[in-house]
């Protein structure tokens, strides 16, 4: 539910925009930013007159917010070639969950039907690395830059121009990448929800955009073919700039140690020395096999009608498919016996003393996150009793005491993998044994306590 959660930071600025222009206003707002076409005028019929009619037309009265039309669905009940699994009331936040799945190709559908006027779209498809070329993040931007029905340079960045959005994005998780955005006006959800599947399902992935995107080779002197060769590009690049960031470096290795057996021994995002081994074909190959409805997920949230959306899917999109059955999935890792311990390097800051910028992780594979929800909620309660805030334990016999002057990065317990891991730890120490033997001491009394 992250997307949705993160689209409610821009409440306050949206309670600004309603109070600053009407419905009739946004359509005719959003009528510009599309470039809705005239309807042929008549002879007595001005440009003026057929803009009216065309806001008319988007300003239809449709029912929104409270006075919503109710969805008459049922388990078991087929609609646009899906069919509903569940139906269940949260009665906390006033949502009705309907999660459905389509019976051609299996993709799954969720919708979280709400008051609510912002309108929220997300569709996300599991990407499992097995190397740490960053393939799943240079598809990410390939798939961006250009589609069947959109073949123009950078469709996502043009429709961020030229929508009434309140959120778009894309990211690369270490299982995952999704495609979320938000929006409160119905054309403009539309018109995203179009550009947004048909860079996902149906994109061009030229291979200058894999170029300019993952990586490429320059002469250092443009022009003078004796001079060095270099590597640029702009995941490339951006991916030099995270692993030069001590925190994110410490993150990857904590997982990268942590898992031996799964995707997350991987870098997902791409490892600066490994990206330029990525081929071309490889990533249309990884394209072809994940981007894929039987490999998907689809998630809305809002007001809107979503079963207007199902009837898009299934006639616009998955038309051009067949059902493939995905093996994926993700091993669990083996328990150990007695710790790992390993040492990692990295290039210390200019701002303070590189004697003081050391790190210590001290981390525990968890239980699966989904298969007990029971359990994952009493650790998550137990991270927040052990390290939020200064009247914590581990604040008071770690930081309060003076061993170290902050926590590590990703401490506490992490559902960002299959298997939850719960970490302490310290930042800015002097790494000597004798330090190391304090703090871990000091770790495990406080765990006792």
């Amino acid at each position: 539910l992250n997307p949705f959660v993160r689209g409610k930071r821009f409440t306050s600025l949206l309670k600004t925009a309603r109070a600053t222009f009407s419905v009739k206003n946004q359509a005719k707002l959003a009528q510009k930013l599309v470039h809705i076409p005239h309807r042929k005028m008549g002879q007595m019929e001005t440009a003026e007159a057929s803009q009216k009619h065309e806001a008319k037309d988007l300003i239809k009265d449709t029912p929104r917010g409270l006075q919503r039309r109710p969805y008459d669905l049922k388990v078991g009940d087929t609609i646009h070639g899906f069919t509903v699994k569940s139906v269940e009331d949260i009665t906390d936040f006033n949502i009705k969950a309907f999660t459905l799945e389509h019976d051609e190709t299996g993709a799954k559908y969720l919708h979280l039907d709400s008051a609510d006027l912002e309108n929220v779209f997300m569709v996300r498809f599991k990407t499992f690395p097995n190397d740490s070329t960053g393939i799943p993040h240079i598809l990410e931007h390939l798939s961006l830059c250009g589609s069947k029905n959109f073949p123009v340079r950078d469709p996502f960045f043009k429709m961020i121009k030229r929508s009434l959005n309140t959120f778009m994005n894309a990211w690369t998780g270490s299982d995952f990448t999704g495609y979320p955005f938000s929006t409160c006006n119905e054309k403009d959800f539309n018109n995203l929800l179009r550009v947004y599947l048909d860079a996902c399902f149906f994109p061009n992935l030229k291979r200058t955009d894999f170029n300019q995107e993952g990586y490429r080779y320059e002469f250092e002197e443009p022009g003078n073919p004796d001079s060095a060769l270099q590597i640029k590009g702009v995941v490339y690049n951006e991916m030099k700039g995270v692993m030069s960031n001590a925190d994110r470096l410490f993150l990857h290795k904590l997982s990268e140690h942590m898992f031996e057996k799964s995707c997350y021994h991987h870098n997902s995002g791409g490892d600066p020395n490994d990206i330029p081994l990525l081929k071309y074909e490889t990533l249309k190959k990884f394209h072809e096999d994940n981007y894929h409805p039987s490999n998907s997920y689809f998630m809305t949230y809002g007001d809107l009608d979503f079963t207007n959306n199902l009837e898009y899917l299934n006639r616009n999109v998955f038309t051009h498919f067949e059902r493939n059955e995905q093996n994926q999935k993700i091993e669990l890792e083996d328990r150990r016996t007695s710790p790992k311990v390993k040492t990692e390097y990295f290039m210390p800051e200019l701002v303070s003393d590189a004697e003081t910028q050391g790190k210590l992780g001290i981390s525990y594979l968890c239980n699966e996150v989904n298969k007990d929800n029971y359990e994952t909620f009493c650790l998550y309660i137990m991270s927040s009793l052990f390290f939020d805030g200064p009247d914590t334990p581990f604040y008071q016999s770690i930081i309060e005491s003076g061993l170290a002057p902050a926590f590590c990065p990703g401490v506490g317990y992490d559902t960002s993998t299959k298997e939850g891991t719960f970490t302490f730890g310290v930042s800015n120490i002097t790494p000597s044994n004798e330090n190391i033997r304090k703090i871990q001491k000091a770790i495990d009394e406080t765990i006792l306590q």
